[in-house]
């Protein structure tokens, strides 16, 4: 599967590097250029989350299938066109942004499968792999990019190839026997999986950091692959040799960057990692910015590609580690929501720059921007995630269900009772916070903790689901992790009794009760 991915990867960086040169060709534009990689970036914001929910509630190979069909259509459409008919700006963003479509689709469940396929101790070390395959296909891709593009005599050659690379991926998938899952309850709704998805990183402190960081850096850092053509062809004076030659080298720094990440790990917290990140994709946008020979740009986009593999590949493992199955895809799904809202607000902006005020002007703005912005996430620590047990409790039991009530009943009231002594209150209060937040990241809402008036000592907790399937859905959610929040918020409660659990279903308008009230009659 690795080696079908990687020769995947040659396809989508062939296709992107000639589709980039493609443009630089057909319009003299800087902003048009730096759309390329907005093109590729926007379908990633707009269908990632849904692609996230589609992951988490339909068979993962399926969706592989499906998406991958989209990326070689959509390649072979653009082959025809550039073959026969003329191609404008406009025409080559929209096949860009159907292959990147199909894409967005893949990322999510790709991404998921490899806690499918490899325990957990082993997720931070595929995912670096991936990064691997990713970053060898960028340091070589584009030089196979130069080669096909002068032996075909155009751009277009480069969309076939691209086509003919997801070709092995297909016959892989049709191998891959991945483990069935057995259901009991009903897939989500997509639009309620995806708001899911959202709410429980809404209410992850943790995660929200990491996606901040991934953003902000995106932003910034894409400066470089956006007006790299421009860079190749103006400041360097360069054609499509320099151009492969730059990319080229950003590759090969990713490569070796993956290869030191183990040891720098070692040595340094992945907080001091995220910031040395920073300020190395900083400096390596303002050399790049002011040199104006190719063998100094080329070993400061070494340090670019090093700093982009290490923050990037950190971020995707450190959301993985950090969320438990049933969620992973959409977790994944929001992470590539924000790196590509930062690759297309940093494309549109270094791009306008770089129109306005000139090419070194836009590389210097990010590069300032990077090293702002590393000051302010430096006050957002990043947590390890690495004692986290996200295994499911798997203790929880459904209670028998009513005969008037269906699956579908609801709203559910759940209301908890507890006993707590007075000095062991602001422990208790502490705890509480710590279930609200699992509770509604899991799915329910409504959250309310109340207090007696006049047994102060009496404290009802009470929140809310939308049906019973959604309250047992969200019971099957529950990690260890949560079950141990659980516990220290149970071992709070004095009495002999543990805290009185009752659920309820509140009384719908439509409830009609099988004798009608008697008639009476009200004084006119």
């Amino acid at each position: 599967m690795w080696l079908a991915i990687s020769m995947a990867n040659f396809g989508g960086i062939i296709q992107l590097t000639g589709a980039s040169w493609l443009m630089s060709e057909i319009t003299n534009s800087r902003e048009w250029v730096a759309l390329v990689q907005a093109s590729t970036a926007l379908p990633i914001v707009l269908f990632a989350l849904f692609a996230g929910a589609i992951a988490d509630n339909f068979p993962r190979r399926r969706v592989l299938y499906v998406a991958y069909s989209i990326i070689i259509s959509a390649s072979l459409a653009l082959l025809i066109t550039t073959t026969f008919f003329t191609i404008t700006p406009k025409g080559l963003l929209l096949f860009t942004f159907l292959i990147a479509s199909g894409s967005s689709l893949s990322v999510p469940s790709w991404q998921a499968s490899i806690g499918d396929i490899l325990p957990r101790h082993e997720v931070p070390h595929a995912v670096l792999l991936n990064n691997i395959s990713f970053n060898t296909a960028r340091a070589l891709g584009p030089a196979l990019a130069g080669v096909i593009i002068a032996l075909a005599g155009g751009c277009n050659a480069t969309f076939g190839v691209n086509a003919l690379s997801y070709m092995p991926l297909l016959f892989v998938l049709a191998q891959w026997k991945p483990p069935q899952q057995n259901r009991t309850l009903p897939r989500e709704k997509i639009l309620s999986a995806a708001a899911t998805g959202i709410r429980y990183v809404a209410m992850s402190p943790s995660l929200c950091k990491v996606l901040l960081k991934t953003m902000l850096f995106g932003i910034g850092s894409i400066a470089i692959l956006a007006l790299l053509p421009i860079v190749a062809r103006e400041l360097l004076h360069g054609g499509p040799r320099e151009y492969g030659i730059l990319l080229g080298a950003f590759g090969a720094g990713a490569v070796a960057g993956a290869g030191f990440n183990t040891l720098l790990k070692r040595h340094f917290s992945l907080e001091t990692i995220s910031r040395l990140s920073f300020v190395g994709m900083a400096v390596t946008l303002a050399g790049i910015g002011t040199s104006r020979i190719v063998w100094i740009t080329a070993p400061l986009l070494l340090i670019g590609g090093a700093t982009w593999v290490l923050s990037f590949s950190n971020y995707n493992s450190i959301l993985q580690l950090s969320s438990p199955r049933w969620v992973v895809g959409r977790v994944l799904s929001n992470y590539q929501v924000f790196v590509s809202g930062g690759f297309v607000i940093g494309s549109y902006c270094w791009g306008r720059l770089a129109d306005y005020s000139g090419l070194t002007s836009g590389l210097l703005g990010a590069s300032l921007f990077l090293l702002a912005m590393g000051l302010v996430c430096s006050r957002f620590p990043i947590e390890n995630p690495g004692q986290l047990n996200l295994t499911p409790h798997g203790n929880w039991e459904e209670p028998p269900l009513p005969s008037f009530l269906t699956r579908n009943s609801g709203p559910i009231v759940i209301s908890i009772e507890f006993h707590v002594k007075d000095e062991n209150i602001p422990s208790f209060l502490h705890a509480v916070e710590r279930l609200r937040q699992i509770r509604l990241r899991n799915g329910a809402k409504n959250w309310s903790l109340t207090r007696d008036i006049h047994e102060c000592h009496r404290w009802i907790i009470s929140y809310q689901f939308a049906t019973w399937t959604e309250y047992v859905r969200h019971n099957h959610r529950t990690t260890k992790d949560d079950a141990a929040a659980v516990i220290s918020l149970w071992a709070l409660h004095t009495g002999t009794e543990p805290p009185k659990v009752t659920r309820l279903v509140e009384r719908q308008s439509d409830w009609k009760p099988e004798t009608p009230p008697p008639a009476t009659n009200y004084p006119s």
